[in-house]
Parts: C-alpha cells; sequence; structure tokens
C-alpha cells in the first residue's frame, strides 16, 4: 500500500534527478510564494486567554468578570514602599499623576490604598472603641494642635513640648516616641542622612505596613498582542515615571512591579534573548555533527537547503489553516527543524552508503530513493498522528501546534524527497578512500560491535534499570503552581512571592460572581467551610459598622478641632533660629519632667548639644540652613487636611 502512494513522490523523485534546475526552479518560486503569504496573512497573536476554547464555563465566567471590572483585566500592580508612609503616599499619588495622561500605553489607573474615598471616609472602618480612642486623644491635643497651626514652626513645637513637660500641655501621641524621633532628626542632620518623622506612625500605630509605608497602584495596561512582548511599551511608560520617584525629599523608594503582564514579558524578554544564543550555538551544533557524520560539505549544504525550503511551506501551510501564531503554536519551527532535520539525513547516509559500495553517484541515489522512501514516509505518518493527538484538547494553543507540527512532517518529506535528488544531481559525490577505511566513523570496532558480544547482560541491565526508574517514579510529585516555572530572579516572580507571605497581600485568589445579597452570603459561608479556603470576603463585608454612632463621633471630633484644620500648613524658613534651640536646651536642664524616660531625656540633650556646637562653626547662613532642614525632618510630614 505504502508503495502504491509512494509512486508519484517516487516518479517526481527520479524526474527531479533528471531536471534538477526546473526542480529547484519550481520549489523555490513555491516557497516564495508560501513565504510572501506568511508574511502577509499569518499572524502573532501573544494573548494568553485566546490559548484557550473561549466557550470553557470557566473562561465565559471571567470573561463576564472582565466586564464587569475591566480595570482589573491585564492589569499591572504597582508595589510601592518607602521607610516613611508619608513618602509612600506622596510617591503613590506622583506616579498615578505621572501615568495618567500616557493613554497611548496606560488605559487606566487608581490607587486602592490612597483613593479619595477613603481620604473622605477611612475613618468610619476604624472600630468604634478604636475611633473613640482616636476622638478622645485628639481632644485633649485640641490646644496644641491649634497652636501648632496658628505658628507651624519648629520653634513652636519645642515650646509646646517644654509645656508638655512640664504637663502643662496634652500632646496627641506618648511624649517618648516622638522625642527619639525629634532626636533622631537632628542626629540625621548631624550625619548628612536623609529623615522624616512621620506623624502617621506617631498618631495611628499602624498594625500593617498596607495603607502606610506599602502602597498599591493597580495599572490597567494597552497591551499590543500582535508583538512578542504586548506590554513592551507600557512597561517602558511605567520605568521612565517609576525613575522620577526613586527619591523624595532625600527618602529613598522602591517600586517594584507584578501581574500577569509583567511576568509574561520577563518571561518573553527572557526566553527571547537565551533563544538567539541557543539558536547560534545550536545551529553551529547540527553544522558540526552533520559534518562530522557526512564527511562531505555537499551533503551538510544540501541537507540545510531542503530544511530551510521546508520550513517555507510549513510556514505558509501555518498561515492557510490557522492564521496566527500563539506563544505555543510558534514552537512548531523547533519541533519542524528538530525532526525534520533526520529526513534528509537518513537520505544523505543511505546515499554515502552506497557509494562506498562503488556505486556510481546517480546509481546511489537512485537506489537510496527507492529504499528509504517507505521507511520515511512511515516515520512521517507515526510522527504526525502522535502530534496529531494534540488536536482534541480545548486548550487551543496546543490544539493548532499539533495541526501545523504534524503537518509539517509530510511537507518536510515531500519537500526531502524532490529538493535533495536535484541538489545532489547538481552537487554530486565521489568518495574518497578515508571514507573506506573508516567504516564505523568514529567509534573503534570493538567498541562498536560491543552490543553485540554483551546482549544478554545489558538486556538483564535494561531490565532493572527499568524496575529502578519504575520504584523513582513513584516519588514524582506534580508542580502545578506556573510561577515556578518563570525565573525566581526576576523582579516580577521575587514580588509575587513576597505579595505572597501575607494573606492581606497574596494575590492567589478567586472571584465568584452572585445576584443579591442572599445569594452572596450563601455563597460566602459554603466558601469558608472548605478547608483549603483561608478566607471568604464579599462585597457587604466591606461595608463599615456602626456607621450612625461613629458619623456621631466624627462630628463632634470636628466640632473640638475647629475650622483650623482647613488652613493650610507651611513650614516658613528662618523662623527658628540658634537662639531659639538654645534657649529650649537651656530649659531641658532647668525643667525636670517625669514625662519622659531619663534614657530618652538625655538623648535629646545630648543630639541638641552636637547640633548647637556644630552650628556655632558654621557661618550664620549655613548655621540657619542646618535648622531648616531639621524644622522639615520633624515637620515635613506634619498631617494636613
Amino acid at each position: 500500500m505504502i508503495d502504491r502512494l509512494l509512486r508519484p513522490i517516487l516518479a517526481l523523485s527520479h524526474w527531479a534527478q533528471r531536471h534538477p534546475l526546473w526542480m529547484l526552479l519550481i520549489l523555490l518560486l513555491g516557497a516564495g510564494l508560501s513565504g510572501h503569504y506568511a508574511a502577509t496573512h499569518l499572524r502573532v497573536d501573544t494573548d494568553t486567554t485566546k490559548m484557550l476554547d473561549p466557550n470553557l464555563p470557566f473562561m465565559q465566567k471571567r470573561e463576564q468578570l472582565e466586564r464587569i471590572f475591566p480595570q482589573d483585566k491585564n492589569a499591572v500592580l504597582l508595589v510601592i514602599e518607602s521607610p516613611v508612609a508619608e513618602i509612600s503616599e506622596t510617591a503613590a499619588r506622583r506616579l498615578k499623576r505621572l501615568l495618567a495622561p500616557q493613554r497611548q500605553s496606560i488605559r487606566s489607573v487608581y490607587l486602592p490604598t490612597a483613593h479619595p474615598f477613603f481620604d473622605r471616609y477611612g475613618l468610619l472602618y476604624l472600630e468604634t472603641d478604636e475611633l473613640e480612642r482616636l476622638a478622645s486623644d485628639l481632644a485633649r491635643a485640641q490646644p496644641f494642635i491649634a497652636r501648632l497651626h496658628a505658628d507651624f514652626s519648629l520653634r513652636s513645637l519645642l515650646s509646646l513640648l517644654t509645656r508638655a513637660l512640664r504637663f502643662e500641655e496634652a500632646l496627641p501621641v506618648s511624649l517618648d516616641p516622638v522625642v527619639r524621633r525629634i532626636s533622631t532628626a537632628f542626629e540625621a542632620n548631624l550625619a548628612g542622612r536623609p529623615y522624616l518623622l512621620s506623624w502617621q506612625d506617631l498618631l495611628f500605630e499602624p498594625k500593617y505596613k498596607i495603607g502606610h509605608t506599602l502602597q498599591f497602584i493597580v495599572v490597567s495596561p494597552v497591551l499590543d498582542f500582535t508583538k512578542m512582548l504586548p506590554a513592551e511599551g507600557a512597561i517602558t511608560t511605567i520605568r521612565t515615571a517609576i525613575d522620577q520617584v526613586k527619591t523624595i525629599d532625600g527618602i529613598p523608594v522602591q517600586v517594584r512591579m507584578t501581574g500577569e503582564p509583567v511576568l509574561e514579558y520577563e518571561e518573553l524578554l527572557s526566553i527571547s534573548r537565551s533563544t538567539e544564543i541557543a539558536g547560534l550555538v545550536s545551529l553551529f551544533l547540527v553544522c558540526t555533527a552533520l559534518l562530522a557524520g557526512f564527511r562531505s560539505g555537499k551533503l551538510v549544504l544540501a541537507t540545510l537547503i531542503t530544511l530551510a525550503l521546508g520550513l517555507a511551506y510549513s510556514v505558509g501551510f501555518a498561515a492557510l489553516t490557522v492564521g496566527s501564531l500563539n506563544l505555543i503554536s510558534m514552537a512548531f519551527a523547533v519541533l519542524y527543524i528538530g525532526m525534520g532535520v533526520d529526513y534528509a539525513t537518513h537520505l544523505s547516509l543511505r546515499y554515502r552508503e552506497f557509494l562506498l559500495e562503488d556505486h556510481t553517484p546517480a546509481a546511489a541515489l537512485r537506489h537510496s530513493l527507492s529504499s528509504v522512501s517507505p521507511s520515511l514516509f512511515l516515520c512521517a505518518l507515526t510522527t504526525a498522528l502522535a502530534l496529531y493527538a494534540f488536536i482534541p484538547t480545548p486548550y487551543k494553543g496546543i490544539s493548532e501546534l499539533g495541526i501545523i507540527a504534524g503537518s509539517s512532517m509530510f511537507i518536510v518529506v515531500l519537500v526531502t524527497l524532490t529538493a535533495m535528488p536535484a541538489l545532489l544531481a547538481l552537487l554530486p559525490l565521489k568518495p574518497v578512500q578515508s571514507w573506506k577505511r573508516r567504516r564505523t566513523l568514529f567509534l573503534p570496532e570493538r567498541l562498536a560491535h560491543f552490543p553485540y558480544r554483551h546482549s544478554l547482560g545489558l538486556r538483564r541491565l535494561t531490565f532493572f534499570a527499568t524496575l529502578i526508574g519504575l520504584g523513582l517514579l513513584c516519588g514524582i510529585t506534580v508542580d502545578f503552581n506556573p510561577v515556578n516555572l518563570r525565573d525566581p530572579n526576576s523582579e516580577s516572580v521575587q514580588t509575587f512571592r513576597e505579595l505572597l507571605r501575607s494573606k492581606e497581600t497574596s494575590p492567589m485568589f478567586l472571584t465568584a460572581l452572585a445576584e443579591g445579597e442572599a445569594e452572596t452570603r450563601l455563597l460566602e459561608n459554603r466558601f469558608e467551610q472548605v478547608p483549603s479556603v483561608e478566607a471568604a470576603v464579599s462585597i457587604f463585608d466591606l461595608l463599615p459598622d456602626d456607621q450612625e454612632d461613629k458619623l456621631y463621633i466624627i462630628d463632634e471630633m470636628a466640632l473640638i478641632l475647629g475650622p483650623q484644620l482647613e488652613q493650610p500648613l507651611d513650614t516658613t524658613t528662618g523662623v527658628t533660629t540658634l537662639a531659639d534651640l538654645q534657649q529650649f536646651r537651656h530649659r531641658l536642664e532647668r525643667t525636670p519632667s517625669r514625662a519622659l524616660s531619663p534614657d530618652t531625656l538625655d538623648e535629646l540633650k545630648q543630639a541638641l548639644d552636637r547640633f548647637i556646637a556644630r552650628c556655632r562653626d558654621l557661618s550664620e547662613p549655613a548655621c540657619q540652613d542646618k535648622i531648616d532642614q531639621v524644622q522639615f525632618s520633624i515637620l515635613g510630614t506634619f498631617p494636613r487636611v
């Protein structure tokens, strides 16, 4: 049956042998047309969501979810962190202002941790007792806040601190923490080290870094899936913006990126870079192996030309059948080269073998075609059937890979049986004497016949090795985490893993849609009963409790604090002088206080003494500049309304 199928192909092979130039001209013309068609019709689609059947239930749910919440589709998460909570928030807001106008690469930007909603209603999310405690502290500190608003300077703060040490004034925070930070501000200035006192940490003592020193920005990028790196434009824009917020007021800011587009971008970038090197190295190794096996540059050249012609036809076939290549089906070219070269190799080695038997080049080629063609066709058939097994899967990327790679096996056989005869007819070989002296190539004869002399021992060894392998197979575990497939040293993977360490920031979550509160509550209860679910949160959990009581407390706070909070606060340089610092230091010496621990008081005195001594050695403008720097370090982050 195979012989009958191959008769037309063998007839074409023999015609190519007799008319090599015409055959090569036809093949080159066809390859050119195929390449042109592929260049104009074959698209590259790097959208990973399209590699799955869109009719799958979970894909339909995903599409529905993305329609409702489009800002989360292909989102890039920026993680902003600095030692000072206020600097983290400033960096997040500045990044938003920089990214929002970049409509060519950024679709939308929003800050979940620094949103206008929380600026206005954030106090409602405190527990009632926490809000009452905050209101009580601010009520006691109202004179302090009013006076500081009237004279927003370091001199005023130090004066209030002196009164507090004598229990004449109430501060909204305990004295030891604020005094230690004031001492640190003086010491940092002397050391030339940037420092900002975080009033947010002093006032609220946050339990978590989220919303304080740790801020998030969710960026919806514009992705171009016709490019190998669809997120390249957006990521370049984001990194340009990040470079402008790496330092704010001398405080370092760390901004990292993660999210599906960034993970895929870094993965594809790493692959493309390594593929270029690996491709050149593999091409060199293949040519070296072929040259060593064939011992003929003509056979190597004919094999490579045949491989290139077959690849051109395979690309055209891909354009005609599937129309686009995804990240998986692109691998067909690698499969084609790896397996397609074998067909030309078999024919070339058989041709060389007949030449060693003293056949003429024309006779050797005819005998090679007749003897090798059935086995080549059978190999192509079995390989194609194995690859066609991918087609029924709903994983579209693998299915299309099976179509293209499987069909390319038949293409490469057809091209091999037509192009190789024409090329070998134009480049006939003449066997040299060295071929006949080394029939086993580079292997000594004893080593070449080793499997025949020790066949029984090798069979036993194979049997026991198989048993050991089966035993080891039982210990294999399957890792279903796709993040582990990526470079663990890349920024996006490291950031992703860091977020996984806390349940508050973990990106590993599932989303379910429900209609109405009753169904939502029911689903939430069911999820909470699943052992593998750590927590279930619905939109109703995001509504603050006891809103009426909390609003009443907030109104009382606003009444007690008065309208002075609505006035802008700006530090004025030159207000606090060296004389004010000396006066404050003198008052510390004269005023015994039980409001501070002795260690904290000594630390403040020593820091002031060193700072005053340094200022005395400087000119008056230089001294004033240092005082203004300390004033900004202490009051630069004081809460503004």
